[in-house]
């Protein structure tokens, strides 16, 4: 009899500890499922759109970084030379000396004679969206510039006053995604420091 009590004791503790042991139910697994594909939604979307804001904080540095390039290089040498003439596509050049007193332009090539003697053409390609300096290239081929110089002429003919250069992009990145685009409008007047021409 002993030996009958201990085996149904024994079962009894087999039962219990399958009771125990045993695995979740159907909805318990149903109901962790849809609470890790909530969590799993909400920080994929979180980090889909932090890396598009940091895709456009990135394009928008580029645009920034190329904008002063360009401004700083073309600034420094017209103010350190002298303009000697200005042209469109489709016209012809025009001599410093003959333009009209007061704004004038706009124009999409700017010739000036720098410090060191050497005469140097700033083209904006307003249909290819790029800017080249005596036809090599200043605008990265990461961004797209349009734009224009305007010539501000003061003292007749001869010029008594330096010319006064205003150069005015349009300047915008080129990115694969459209919202990801950040486009600058980019203005700066300088000086010729040279007084003839």
């Amino acid at each position: 009899m002993k030996k009958r009590e201990k085996n149904e004791d024994q079962r009894k503790i087999c039962v219990r500890d399958r009771r125990q042991i045993s695995g979740f139910t159907l909805i318990e697994v149903l109901v962790a499922m849809a609470i890790f594909l909530v969590v799993i939604t909400v920080a994929v979307g979180i980090f889909t759109s932090t890396q598009g804001g940091t895709q456009m904080i990135f394009g928008m540095r580029n645009v920034q970084d190329n904008g002063r390039y360009i401004l700083e290089s073309m600034s420094k040498e017209i103010r350190m030379g002298s303009v000697l003439s200005v042209a469109n596509a489709g016209g012809g050049t025009i001599l410093y000396g003959s333009l009209s007193d007061g704004e004038n332009g706009p124009y999409e090539s700017l010739t000036i004679k720098n410090s060191s003697g050497n005469n140097i053409s700033y083209v904006f390609d307003n249909v290819n969206k790029r800017i080249t300096r005596s036809n090599n290239l200043v605008s990265s081929s990461k961004v797209e510039v349009t734009g224009g110089f305007y010539i501000y002429k003061a003292g007749g003919s001869v010029g008594v006053f330096p010319a006064r250069v205003t150069v005015s992009l349009k300047i915008k990145n080129v990115a694969a995604k459209v919202s990801q685009q950040v486009q600058l409008n980019l203005q700066s007047t300088v000086s010729s420091r040279q007084y003839a021409p």
